[in-house]
């Protein structure tokens, strides 16, 4: 055998063992990664029910009997005694579809309840390691979820969803907004953007906020109309509610907006709203 022809078999014989050992990196790469998606995927997504300032501490009680209907596990009850939460019930990393009730006190500021609702985050993340999480948020409550999710802060679950009950993001009627005073502008963004009140942050804060929101978030916006051309729930103004959109138009594509009308569509009337039952029931059971 001629010196050129076993110099030749050699370097053939070398690329085998090359590309034998490139595809056995490429297939375990791939196979770890598989298994680490597959951890992920089975990781529960807890979703959280969180009240607003002014609502009754029962507020969330009958979309977590939906909830449990559907397959959902009541887990957490969640209060705050002198800014501190208070964890009662039972939870534990392999509860599936846990729902975790957040309950503020009464006359609580907005403010307050980021700052809880960002407690009970880290605990979450700390105590059970979720990587994902739902929000149901009524009035104040979505707004403290909508500002304390981030894409950049490892020491909280990722935001998957938010749904938002009766909530208003550019002002309040009573304190800072009035019905018909104001519109959305033909890119969405409200003309008047109202300024921070003491129990309210302002809409130019939240638009700061949601710059770190995580990205494709589905998003959820249910409000009411109770007062016909008054358009306004009683407390809330359509235009105050409709305002969620522009916030979030930057950070995700999946945005579902339903406004209820009729009499019973007032403020604590979407509490327990056959309408409001049925589309949130689609979007965390995916019921149809």
């Amino acid at each position: 055998m001629s010196k050129h022809l076993k110099q030749t078999i050699m370097l053939v014989v070398a690329l085998v063992v090359l590309l034998g050992a490139a595809i056995f990196v490429s297939v375990s790469n791939n196979n770890n990664n598989s298994g680490k998606n597959a951890k992920q995927a089975d990781k529960p997504v807890p979703t959280l029910y969180i009240n607003g300032a002014d609502a009754p501490t029962n507020a969330a009680n009958h979309l977590l009997t939906m909830g449990e209907r559907d397959g959902g596990t009541r887990s957490l009850s969640v209060t705050f005694k002198n800014d501190k939460p208070v964890y009662k019930g039972k939870l534990t990393k392999k509860t599936q579809q846990p729902m975790i009730k957040v309950t503020f006190g009464q006359k609580t500021t907005v403010f307050e309840q980021m700052r809880g609702t960002y407690q009970v985050l880290q605990y979450l993340k700390q105590h059970y390691d979720y990587d994902n999480y739902n929000a149901v948020g009524f009035s104040g409550g979505a707004i403290a979820a909508l500002a304390t999710s981030s894409d950049k802060d490892s020491s909280i679950p990722r935001m998957s969803q938010l749904i938002s009950i009766a909530a208003g993001y550019d002002g309040v009627m009573k304190t800072n907004d009035k019905p018909n005073s104001n519109h959305l502008t033909s890119t969405g963004k409200p003309l008047v953007l109202h300024k921070a009140t003491a129990k309210y942050p302002a809409y130019q804060d939240l638009l700061y906020n949601t710059e770190t929101m995580p990205k494709n978030v589905k998003v959820l916006n249910i409000y009411g109309n109770s007062a016909g051309k008054g358009n306004n729930d009683g407390v809330i103004t359509n235009v105050s509610s409709e305002s969620l959109k522009y916030l979030v138009k930057k950070r995700t594509d999946s945005y579902q907006a339903v406004k209820v009308s009729g009499s019973d569509a007032n403020h604590t009337g979407l509490f327990n709203h056959p309408v409001v039952d049925r589309f949130v029931e689609r979007a965390l059971y995916d019921k149809r």
